[in-house]
Formats: structure tokens, C-alpha cells, sequence
């Protein structure tokens, strides 16, 4: 009678280790086997190219921005300015940017399919191209403009999230990856760093649009009357070369950038208050986007004290916020208050040029009412007329200039705008690292230029 029961017994074991197995199998196949297969170290990746041609790149008007070269990859035909878009692809040192985050799609391999990987044997098998949203003009006349800087330029149109164009400096060569890579690791400026979607500056004064928000939505008393001095907590806060302001509103205080009514101001609304118009903004967030981008935070400890609060009213103290986020946000205000998913993807076409993947636009946040976000746009037009440095004629340009302390001891120049006001069809950011100017003076007559190019006929 024992004999039987070991043997139900073993059966049992073996029926469960059966299924033990084969239950980590799917898990590893459709778990594991995507991350190792998306790994950008994953050398298989590299026997894939050698036998499948890797699509191309497109901008938005269908300029090739990539060739393929024999089984070597990828040759850019600017590989400076598109370095942090395209990014590099390397067996050595794997991949960065769209060419890591669409790898599959280039190679025309499917990751979803359980066979779709046996595809590559197929000798002389094409991938897929892409169409990016960017303006290849655009984004060429843009990182020339940051020749001399370091820095970075988001341009977007807020109704749809597209980017138009994103350009970081300093940049490298990503043609030469392999030969220069140890120069660009020693390079103590960071070359690899995209800081449009991952640098976190200071934003100074540009955050008041953002505290003006809360300002607004909070229905506190608008009026103050500035003596120069803002005392909180036993802390004196002043304005920009000590200005006296005397009586004042809202949109008064932006065109001023008065300290001073922002301290005071931040410390009425309060935290809480603060933090949920900051976090429609998508700060203390990750931005969902194709690239890899860094968290902008904002009001996110428990316990800050009102000098905390102040001074992150006006745009110091811990708050950081990536030029992404920035471009995204003084959109959205341009946009009746809604701030839109950014797409750098436009299109996916198959080898005989069928699309076979278009982007359709989304809303990512709801940041104020329309009413509010017309009003606050009214203030940042009267902003922009009354500092001169950003005004296109006969186009009205909103935006608020930025002069960040950080602590290098040289000021982060800002600008953050759109134009034209009343029906938005560009919103940027630019900063200035380490400028040393303030954002009047550095940033804002480059974004003067960019409106320039793109809304004038």
C-alpha cells in the first residue's frame, strides 16, 4: 500500500515542478525577456544589426536626419545637435536616446511576438523609419544659438505637446562615440547630460507664473504695498537692486518681479495650496515622455517653514525644475490651462513607407481654469511689453524672465514665454547655466529671436 502513495507522491512533485517551471518561463519571456532585450548592453542587440538594415530618422517635414552606412549603423548628419534626441549606438557602450528607447521598432523586430525575435535571420531585412515632431531648421538654429553656452532650449507647441525642438549644450559627436568616449567621460561639463529633459536648475523668477496660479486660484487679496522690504520669520527679503515698488497688484508685481509681494504672498496661500497647483504643474513628478527625463520638485517636504515657503515662491530655496517641464508649463498656460503630453515621435513608417504608428495628442494635467489661465496670460503679455527684451512687433509674446541664484555664484538666466498670446502656436524655455546675466539681458532676447524666425512671415 506504500508503494502507491510514494508513487502519487512523486507524480505530484513532478507535476509541480512541471508547472513551476513553466510558469517562471512566461514570466521570464514576457517579464524578464523584454528589459534584457531593451538593455542597451545587450550585445545580441548588436548581432541584429549586423544582418537587419536599421531604419532612419525623419524630421517633421521628412529631412533625413540619419543614413545608414553599411552593418556600422547610424551616421547623423548633425550629430552635435541631435546627440540628446537621437542619441548614440554603440557596441561598445550601448545606446542612449531614441535609439535606445525605439530600438526594437528600428530593427523591425516585434519584443510583444514569442517569434518575432527569430525574424532576424531573415538576411536583408529592413527596419522601420521615424518621423520626429522636430523642425530639423529649428532645432539647427537653436543650438547655434548656444554657441558660447552652456544650456538648454525646449520649444513645443502647447496644443499638442510636440516637440519642436530640443537642443543641450555642451554636446559631443555622436558619430565618433567610440574614439572619444574617454574624453567625454573626463569632460567635467558633462556633454552626456541632456539638460532639456534632465538638467535641474534653479527656475528664480519664472516660477512666479506658477505661484501666480496658486495666487489666483487661492482667492487671497491681490493688492500689497511694497516698502522694498519683506520680512518672514525674522528674514528680510528684497527686490532686485533694492527697487521700491510702493502699491501693487498681481499683475504689477510680475512685470516688476517683485520679491518682495511673492514672499508674502506664497506665505498666505500656504503650503498645501502651494503644492497642489506645483504638482498640476507635473512638479514632484516624472513627465511621461520618450527620452529620459528627471523629476522637477517643488513643496515637497512636510515640514517647510514659511521662509521655505517664501523663497520658493519667487523660484530658490529646493525648488529645481528641468527646461521640459518649464516649456511644458508656461504652455499649458497659453493653452486655456491645459498642459499637453510631450511627443518627440511623430510618426512610424514600415520599409515600403506605410505608417504604420501616428501620435495623437493628449492632455497630461488640467492646470488651472481657462478663465484664469486668459487672465494670467494677459499679466505675462504686459510682462514681456513692459521689459522690452522679448517683443516681436505685431505678434503679442507672453513670458516671464528669470535670474536664479544658485550656488555657483553665477545667476541662471531665464526666459519661459509663447507666442502669439492669444492663440498660441509656440511655448518655450530657455536657460542660461551659470550665465551669470540676468534672464532680461541673456535669455529673453534669444527666445525674441526664435519668435522672430518662427511667426514672422
Amino acid at each position: 500500500m506504500k508503494k502507491p502513495k510514494r508513487i502519487l507522491f512523486l507524480l505530484y512533485a513532478i507535476t509541480a515542478l512541471f508547472l513551476a517551471m513553466s510558469l517562471y518561463l512566461v514570466y521570464f519571456q514576457l517579464i524578464v525577456g523584454p528589459k534584457i532585450v531593451g538593455n542597451s548592453y545587450n550585445r545580441r542587440n548588436y548581432i541584429d544589426e549586423t544582418k537587419i538594415l536599421r531604419g532612419n530618422f525623419f524630421d517633421t517635414h521628412g529631412t533625413a536626419l540619419t543614413h545608414t552606412v553599411g552593418d556600422s549603423g547610424h551616421v547623423m548628419e548633425s550629430p552635435r545637435s541631435y546627440a540628446h534626441i537621437i542619441g548614440y549606438n554603440s557596441e561598445q557602450y550601448g545606446k542612449s536616446g531614441m535609439e535606445k528607447t525605439y530600438n526594437s521598432t528600428l530593427l523591425g523586430l516585434s519584443q510583444d511576438d514569442l517569434f518575432g525575435r527569430f525574424k532576424e535571420i531573415v538576411q536583408g531585412q529592413v527596419g522601420n523609419d521615424l518621423h520626429l515632431t522636430i523642425d530639423n531648421d529649428l532645432q539647427l538654429y537653436c543650438y547655434d544659438l548656444l554657441e558660447g553656452h552652456k544650456g538648454a532650449i525646449v520649444v513645443l507647441d502647447p496644443s499638442t505637446g510636440a516637440i519642436k525642438a530640443m537642443v543641450s549644450r555642451p554636446s559631443f559627436n555622436a558619430n565618433e562615440i567610440n574614439e572619444l568616449w574617454e574624453n567625454i567621460m573626463e569632460d567635467k561639463s558633462a556633454p552626456l547630460l541632456n539638460r532639456a529633459a534632465q538638467g535641474l536648475y534653479t527656475p528664480g523668477s519664472v516660477m512666479k507664473a506658477i505661484t501666480a496660479v496658486a495666487i489666483m486660484e487661492s482667492g487671497i487679496d491681490q493688492d500689497y504695498h511694497d516698502t522694498g522690504e519683506q520680512t518672514i520669520d525674522g528674514f528680510t527679503y528684497t527686490n532686485y537692486l533694492g527697487a521700491v515698488h510702493g502699491e501693487m497688484d498681481l499683475r504689477q508685481a510680475l512685470i516688476r518681479s517683485a520679491n518682495t509681494y511673492f514672499t508674502k504672498k506664497s506665505t498666505e496661500v500656504g503650503l498645501a495650496g502651494l503644492k497642489e497647483v506645483a504638482e498640476k504643474f507635473y512638479f514632484n513628478k516624472v513627465i511621461p515622455f520618450e527620452l529620459v527625463t528627471s523629476k522637477s520638485v517643488a513643496y515637497y517636504k512636510t515640514d517647510m517653514s514659511l521662509n521655505d515657503i517664501a523663497a520658493a515662491g519667487f523660484g530658490q530655496g529646493d525648488t529645481l525644475v528641468t527646461p521640459l517641464n518649464m516649456a511644458l508649463s508656461i504652455g499649458a498656460i497659453g493653452n486655456n490651462g491645459a498642459m499637453m503630453r510631450p511627443n518627440i515621435l511623430q510618426e512610424i513608417r514600415s520599409p515600403r513607407g506605410v505608417a504604420t504608428y501616428t501620435s495623437a495628442p493628449s492632455m497630461l494635467s488640467r492646470v488651472t481654469t481657462p478663465s484664469i489661465a486668459r487672465e494670467l496670460t494677459d499679466d505675462l503679455v504686459a510682462t514681456v511689453n513692459a521689459g522690452g527684451a522679448a517683443t516681436v512687433k505685431g505678434i503679442d509674446v507672453a513670458g516671464k524672465t528669470g535670474s536664479a541664484e544658485n550656488v555657483s555664484g553665477y545667476s541662471h538666466a531665464w526666459f519661459a514665454g509663447f507666442a502669439p498670446a492669444e492663440n498660441p502656436s509656440l511655448a518655450l524655455a530657455i536657460v542660461l547655466e551659470e550665465e551669470g546675466e540676468t534672464g532680461a539681458a541673456a535669455a529673453a532676447p534669444l527666445a525674441r529671436k526664435i519668435f522672430q524666425r518662427m511667426l514672422r512671415d
